[in-house]
């Protein structure tokens, strides 16, 4: 067979497909299902297994789903990170073999602390005994009527006079012009916040085992961004997730943390204060159920892993 589509004979020349879109299938904010879909046709039409892994699915409209439906049932294994998505799976009626582990990046490394050290110095973030608390913004939040950063703002000025805390903002999502760039959020939240000289911006682009790094130092973490929000959890600090789809809900609940999760869209500064306040209050405790829980999070994640194989040693 001759094929001259350097994609087309990437896929050709694989012995399976495996799909890490994340949230992606889907119809709702950030997704693009009928992308995923011509992944899973073309693997269909080359005869290779495919796999959707460490996934959170749907929803989807009533136009997309009957492709979604057909795809999600051609495939050999569906690999989901919350039983939100499981159940919503079998209620449109897929059929395929779907098993609930955990996300991948709960078995994620941080990079070694002299590498953050590092970091933090170029950034010119200086460590007090102060408290410190991570914040993850969204681009993707970033409404016309200005309710997130308005909040995000507010809550942090509440925190920084409640707790004297030391505020820095990891971006998690950088984009090219500019375009989708957690930066460009967290400096629009900046201008905003009344106590400059206790907020640090991490300006640079960095790998996901240095984020992990430097969100592991924080007391507590306030997260728009799911892997950020893993990121904190999988380092045992106490976190709230701003949420914009059920995979907030769904794997803040694996490890037993959904109290600590709002809507984006409703959430306001007296929400998240009530919510800040009683998780600064149970940190100890938090921590304690976190250590627990994220260790069968991060075996669940490895057995991911195993099934894949499984599924390739079925396939010889």
């Amino acid at each position: 067979m001759c094929i001259k589509n350097s994609r087309i004979k990437e896929f050709y020349s694989s012995n399976i497909t495996i799909d890490l879109s994340g949230d992606s299938f889907s119809d709702s904010r950030g997704g693009f299902s009928i992308s995923i879909d011509s992944v899973i046709l073309l693997s269909l039409s080359l005869k290779k297994p495919i796999v959707l892994f460490s996934q959170s699915i749907g929803p989807f409209n009533r136009w997309t789903l009957p492709l979604a439906k057909f795809c999600l049932n051609k495939v050999n294994l569906i690999i989901v990170r919350e039983q939100i998505t499981k159940n919503y799976l079998e209620k449109i009626g897929i059929k395929s073999p779907i098993y609930i582990t955990a996300d991948c990046a709960f078995v994620l490394d941080h990079a070694p602390y002299k590498r953050i050290k590092d970091i933090l110095t170029e950034e010119n973030i200086y460590l007090n005994n102060r408290p410190l608390v991570g914040i993850s913004v969204n681009a993707m939040l970033d409404d016309k009527d200005n309710n997130y950063v308005n909040s995000i703002a507010q809550i942090i000025d509440y925190i920084i006079e409640k707790l004297d805390a030391q505020i820095v903002f990891v971006p998690h999502v950088v984009g090219v012009n500019g375009k989708g760039d957690d930066r460009i959020i967290g400096e629009k939240i900046y201008k905003l916040a009344k106590n400059k000289e206790n907020i640090n911006l991490i300006k640079g682009d960095y790998s996901p085992e240095d984020l992990k790094g430097i969100i592991g130092l924080c007391d507590l973490f306030i997260g728009g961004r799911m892997h950020a929000n893993i990121a904190a959890l999988s380092s045992c600090v106490p976190t709230v997730a701003t949420a914009w789809s059920h995979k907030y809900y769904g794997i803040m609940k694996t490890v037993g943390q959904e109290k600590y999760v709002c809507d984006f869209r409703t959430m306001n500064f007296e929400e998240l204060k009530s919510i800040v306040d009683d998780l600064w209050g149970n940190k100890e405790k938090i921590r304690n159920e976190l250590n627990v829980n994220v260790e069968e999070q991060k075996r669940l994640a490895w057995y991911s892993g195993e099934l894949v194989m499984d599924l390739l040693n079925h396939q010889k």
